[in-house]
């Protein structure tokens, strides 16, 4: 679902010519690798770089473990901005 809006939102600023530099060749190939788990990371490292806990990225992102979100931040840190303790 949330990958259809993002697929929405991008191509309905491609049609207003909110993205001059985007061929239309660019715009399938950008729409071909949006998806709901690209979201999930991207939203898994916000709410790391925010602060919040891990057991509540878990109970959020509904990760059954936490490997995953951890795995996902595991070289991102401290270079990219994640708060050190």
């Amino acid at each position: 679902m949330i990958g259809l809006l993002w697929r929405a939102i991008i191509c309905r600023a491609f049609d207003r010519g909110m993205l001059p530099d985007l061929s239309a060749d660019d715009l399938a190939w950008l729409l071909d690798g949006i998806s709901a788990h690209t979201t999930r990371v991207g939203l898994n490292q916000d709410l790391f770089v925010s602060g919040e806990e891990l057991a509540g990225i878990m109970d959020a992102l509904r990760w059954k473990s936490p490997r995953r979100p951890l795995a996902l931040i595991a070289t991102w840190r401290p270079s990219r901005g994640l708060p050190e303790d």
